[in-house]
């Protein structure tokens, strides 16, 4: 997704895998080396003076920061350091903050977003959207999907999401086909085995389904003897021409 790191995995995940750490940072870190992830959000206050030592400890991994406030001076300072994207927020983040080129740039979407804001993020000079269920006790319902879907129409960038890390295999798979690109899961507190399951579960994801054009309307339960029989009755037709 652009975050600087080859793809290290013979089968392609359905969605990147990127943990967050807004604690226990180097034992979290050293959990996402081992796992290849494909990126890493660090969030917290006094990151600072920590920020060396972490950016050592996650070594292939590409790291971020989430930040309330930036200006050039410190995104340039950060980028020198090696931090490869930032999660920004619109108040306090000046526009040019978000113009180096070695950075990718994650929009931090407010709870109370509304049409007017989701309409202006596409002509924005961010690569991405980053919004959170993190907090959201599972299971998801439709009206998550639906929630995130009507978000998801507004704009063509990539769509970063926080999830909880107990998120199922067939949730992972409706976010997929809502159109989410990326899943963030706290790393910092969620065991390796947690998060190796997670993995797993992405690599496993079957294909998306696609609509077949010949299909107009929905099949209802009850008619679904008669609906195969029809196909079958077209596929002879089909293969005697």
């Amino acid at each position: 997704m652009g975050f600087g790191a080859a793809t290290r995995t013979e089968k392609t995940p359905a969605m990147a895998l990127i943990g967050l750490l807004a604690q226990n940072y180097n034992q979290g870190a050293n959990r996402l080396v081992r796992l290849e992830a494909d990126g890493a959000l660090l969030d917290g206050a006094g990151l600072d003076g920590k920020l060396p030592d972490i950016a050592g400890a996650l070594d292939t991994v590409p790291w971020g920061v989430k930040v309330e406030e930036m200006d050039g001076d410190k995104a340039k300072g950060l980028v020198e350091i090696g931090c490869d994207f930032f999660v920004v927020s619109p108040e306090r983040v000046t526009v040019e903050a978000v113009k180096d080129e070695r950075a990718a740039y994650l929009l931090s979407l407010p709870s109370d977003v509304d049409d007017r804001f989701l309409r202006a993020i596409e002509d924005l000079p961010v690569d991405a959207v980053f919004m959170s269920i993190a907090s959201t006790e599972s299971p998801l319902t439709l009206q998550h999907l639906i929630n995130i879907g009507s978000i998801r129409t507004m704009f063509d960038k990539y769509l970063i999401l926080g999830v909880p890390a107990t998120i199922s295999a067939k949730e992972m798979e409706g976010l997929r086909d809502m159109g989410v690109d990326a899943l963030v899961v706290d790393a910092g507190r969620s065991s390796e085995k947690v998060l190796g399951t997670i993995k797993e579960n992405l690599l496993s994801l079957p294909r998306q389904r696609k609509p077949r054009p010949d299909r107009i309307s929905p099949v209802l339960p009850h008619m679904a003897g008669a609906s195969a029989a029809s196909s079958d009755e077209e596929d002879d037709d089909e293969e005697e021409l």
